[in-house]
């Protein structure tokens, strides 16, 4: 479990594995500790990342179907009233006028995403969601 605390710590090592040092360090720890801010403001961090019950974090899935199997892990899964909201979290630097190529370009995956909810909790009601986490915006997919 991360806690909150520790935040700046762990982003500073993954930053060094990824080959930042230095001042591009500082530049990204600063600029993740921005994206934080924006999201406590905005209430997304409170709503859908900190931990909380009926929810599911980095959940691994297998799904056979179309004569393909697709592994991958679902950032975000949040049980809220019988429905089963996927919150798909992209950590770039988007403008207004990407967001809608992104959202059709990321709604395969999505739909993939859906089909494994859908089979691994027996449920038709599900919902998905990109979070911009840059901008501070959620939108359906």
């Amino acid at each position: 479990l991360l806690r909150e605390k520790d935040i700046r710590t762990r982003a500073g090592k993954l930053l060094e594995t990824a080959g930042f040092y230095k001042e591009a360090k500082e530049e990204k720890s600063a600029l993740i500790e921005k994206d934080i801010e924006l999201l406590k403001t905005k209430g997304i961090w409170k709503e859908i990342i900190v931990p909380r019950d009926a929810a599911y974090t980095e959940l691994p899935f297998i799904l056979r179907a179309d004569e393909a199997v697709y592994t991958g892990r679902i950032d975000r899964l949040i049980v809220e009233d019988g429905i089963y909201n996927i919150y798909d979290y992209k950590t770039f630097p988007v403008t207004d006028g990407e967001i809608e190529l992104l959202l059709r370009k990321y709604s395969v995956q999505l739909n993939i995403y859906k089909r494994a909810v859908i089979r691994l909790f027996s449920t038709d009601k599900v919902k998905s969601f990109v979070v911009f986490t840059h901008t501070g915006e959620i939108r359906e997919v």
